[in-house]
């Protein structure tokens, strides 16, 4: 079984280039977090907090810690090495040196505070881990972010989001971190939330609405659940269910809020014609893409930005060889009833019942921590850092915003890829166009079908 902690593990030996028991000895390192008395820095704290102990371990209180992070104070010697952080309602920094105090009030909504939370952690993890002294790109110091960088609309607050007619399809990572984040923005409505699969082992290291006892629950109406209380106005309704299968029961969707795992999967939701589509995703610890549009746009579609790719095919090819199934088998998508009786003829220590709704990246997973593959196989499919999926996640939450203000305009940016390593440039939005060979924009049939779908609606970006 692979736990949330050998997830973290597999995720630094890779991304460092480390010996397995090298990665793991650096999370067992602590930091201990300080704050001032004062609410805005007692709320970072708490945030950076939840962010930072599904990676490593935050000191208590009276503990000493490998490192210390003081917020809005003086350290006060929990550690030999130290990081200073200050927040105020323009900027975060997080530096060496003590940043000098600005005098700009205080008053930093939640959408904010959870952004400075994300962005907090990854200059505190490099340090802690040692990321720059084993090769990985170095960050700045001072470490700033300019929340005026993040594309945050003034008027955000000013009236409640309505959601009708919308879905979020994924509830692994990403979704936890959109609900988390959405939290901070008034919202009404009803949202779906879908999802086939159930709870991984490893999910833990980033799912922030879920723990380590939630293995093999379904996971939407776990998320569901737990983030219900932190909506007075909008209806979290689950199913466990693909994106096309709620289509096929429930009809159409004008907006589809993606938060999947898989390119194939985001290909299959753009053929099943959404008007709207907001999409997050990441790759690994490395990178983020947020993407939007509005049909009909002369601009990329969901399936434009994520074309299938010579890796994407070795990459199915060598997970169906390891569990014993035929590629066709991996375009379903999750483990079925049928494919679960295929996989323990391979595999006959499994109980067919138990892997039933696994995602098949993640059963493959398994089984290479576990040494159980029939064969060597050399795909690794790395979870990121708890930090990385929820920062998507409320880039996924602002791109909702922004698409809610904007939709209508013909010139607006439809792409965002970002480090989680660096503060954010709000030059690299983009208007990405569309891809010549797109498996759906490129097909006239597929956007007669879009015009004759949605004919009450105005024509977008």
């Amino acid at each position: 079984m692979t736990t949330a902690r050998e997830e973290n593990e597999r995720m630094l030996a890779a991304v460092l280039r480390l010996e397995p028991e090298d990665a793991a000895q650096r999370l067992t390192r602590s930091v201990a977090i300080t704050a001032a008395d004062d609410p805005a820095s007692a709320r970072l704290a708490k945030e950076l907090t939840e962010q930072l102990e599904r990676t490593v371990r935050v000191a208590t209180p009276s503990e000493q810690a490998d490192l210390e992070v003081a917020i809005g104070r003086s350290p006060d010697g929990r550690a030999a090495d130290k990081l200073n952080v200050h927040i105020d309602d323009t900027s975060l920094t997080v530096a060496t040196s003590k940043p000098s105090t600005s005098s700009a009030e205080r008053t930093i909504d939640g959408l904010r505070m959870t952004f400075a939370g994300c962005y907090a952690a990854a200059p505190i993890l490099h340090r802690l881990l040692g990321m720059e002294e084993a090769g990985y790109s170095p960050v700045r110091d001072p470490f700033v972010v300019k929340f005026g960088a993040l594309g945050i609309p003034d008027e955000l607050l000013d009236g409640p989001l309505e959601f009708t007619d919308v879905a979020l399809a994924g509830a692994g990572a990403i979704g936890n971190g959109f609900l988390r984040a959405l939290r901070h923005i008034p919202a009404v409505g009803t949202l779906p939330v879908i999802d086939p699969k159930r709870v991984g082992q490893g999910n833990a290291n980033r799912c922030l609405y879920f723990n380590e006892s939630d293995i093999n629950a379904p996971k939407a109406p776990l998320l569901a659940a737990r983030a219900r209380q932190d909506f007075a106005d909008l209806m979290l309704e689950p199913y466990i269910l693909s994106f096309s299968d709620f289509v096929r029961d429930r009809g159409r969707v004008k907006r589809a809020i993606v938060a999947t795992d898989s390119r194939r999967v985001r290909r299959t939701i753009q053929a099943d014609m959404p008007l709207e589509v907001v999409d997050a995703s990441t790759t690994d610890i490395r990178e983020i893409i947020v993407h939007s549009h509005r049909q009909p746009t002369g601009g990329a579609c969901l399936a434009c930005i994520y074309r299938h790719i010579p890796d994407e095919a070795a990459r199915e090819r060598e997970i169906a060889q390891g569990l014993g199934i035929s590629v066709e088998d991996i375009a379903q998508g999750f483990v079925s009833a049928a494919i679960a009786a295929k996989i323990v003829r391979v595999h006959s220590d499994l109980d067919p019942a138990a892997i039933v709704g696994m995602a098949f990246d993640s059963l493959f997973k398994q089984r290479c921590a576990e040494q159980r593959l029939p064969s060597a196989a050399g795909v690794q499919v790395l979870a990121p850092f708890a930090f990385v999926s929820n920062l998507a996640g409320a880039y996924l939450a602002l791109e909702v915003v922004r698409l809610n203000r904007d939709a209508l305009d013909r010139n607006r940016t439809n792409y965002f890829f970002l480090s989680p390593w660096a503060p954010p440039n709000a030059r690299a939005r983009i208007r990405r166009p569309r891809e010549s060979g797109c498996s759906f924009c490129a097909k006239p049939q597929a956007l007669e079908a879009m015009k004759t779908l949605w004919t009450d609606q105005p024509g977008g970006a």
